[in-house]
């Protein structure tokens, strides 16, 4: 079972309500934040709920577009139960099965935006504790579903669209 889909998007603020240090805030992931941990070793492995006792991958592969970072997770054989467990689970109570990264605040570069609007803005990840499906994502926009051609083609879709306002954005500040 190969499941595949956005796990962290770029330029999206999300409301974070329970960080220990920080307390509440708003936090968005910068275009090119990931680009250190992508070139060294990202052994990250795959969770559910992020509860490591749910481990349906040793680790994944990713990468990233303009749209975000997006996992491909090959799923242990003797978590593709579970898998479909939770995506039927998901299903039931009305959700979708999405992502959602953990990383330690050691491992990133961030800053705060200028106020009234004060966002935690992550401009470089080097490592990440894990990626784990998740019904509850801080970002409403993530997505994980079986690798399938529709499911891939929603990936060229997201970072054409991701590049087009890229190239909007160039446009309008020249």
């Amino acid at each position: 079972m190969i499941l595949i889909g956005l796990v962290c998007p770029f330029g999206e603020p999300a409301r974070i309500e329970k960080d220990q240090r920080l307390g509440k805030f708003n936090e968005q992931f910068e275009c090119g934040c990931f680009d250190a941990l992508l070139r060294g070793t990202r052994v990250v492995p795959v969770w559910i709920s992020h509860d490591a006792r749910h481990v349906i991958a040793n680790e994944c592969d990713l990468w990233t577009t303009y749209a975000g970072l997006y996992a491909r997770i090959t799923v242990l054989p003797r978590a593709e139960r579970l898998v479909r467990e939770y995506a039927y689970d998901a299903e039931r109570w009305g959700r979708r099965m999405r992502a959602s990264v953990n990383f330690l605040d050691d491992d990133l570069d961030d800053h705060w935006s200028a106020p009234p609007r004060r966002v935690r803005m992550i401009t470089r990840v080097a490592r990440l504790r894990e990626v784990s499906l998740s019904v509850h994502p801080a970002y409403a926009s993530t997505w994980i579903a079986y690798n399938t051609p529709e499911a891939r083609q929603r990936i060229v879709r997201e970072e054409l669209n991701a590049a087009q306002k890229e190239i909007e954005a160039l446009r309008a500040a020249v």
